[in-house]
């Protein structure tokens, strides 16, 4: 109700995700508009434009937590290749029936994904 009443005013998409002991697992997204979709997966950001077709192609349910982490993390990677607005490091959340985990992947942890040049790492003062 938040983002349909305020439409107008609000020019914000949101992702809403949980886990609840009825559904399990749970994925909505709501759109600028306010309609709101229950779906298997969502992204969403100036760099999700770039990897639509990676993730048509990768996507799949029933995902292992891992092969799910490599899977975001692999398109966290290209979005930040072709979007100058994305990047610099990557914070992923998530649900699980055990809980939330929390993960931050600085930058210079991150590898380059076509040639493109490093993260820049501050130089070394004696």
């Amino acid at each position: 109700m938040m983002a349909y009443n305020n439409k107008d005013n609000l020019q914000a998409g949101l992702i809403v995700a949980g886990y609840d002991k009825h559904g399990g697992g749970q994925v909505f997204s709501i759109s600028l508009g306010g309609t709101i979709t229950e779906t298997s997966f969502a992204m969403s950001g100036s760099g999700s434009t770039y990897i639509n077709g990676f993730v048509d192609k990768n996507w799949r349910e029933g995902m292992s937590e891992q092969e799910a982490m490599d899977f975001v993390t692999k398109a966290l990677r290209y979005a930040m290749t072709w979007d100058a607005s994305s990047g610099g490091c990557m914070r992923t959340v998530t649900i699980t029936a055990s809980g939330v985990k929390r993960t931050f992947i600085p930058g210079s942890d991150i590898p380059p994904t076509y040639g493109e040049l490093p993260f820049p790492t501050a130089p070394v003062r004696a």
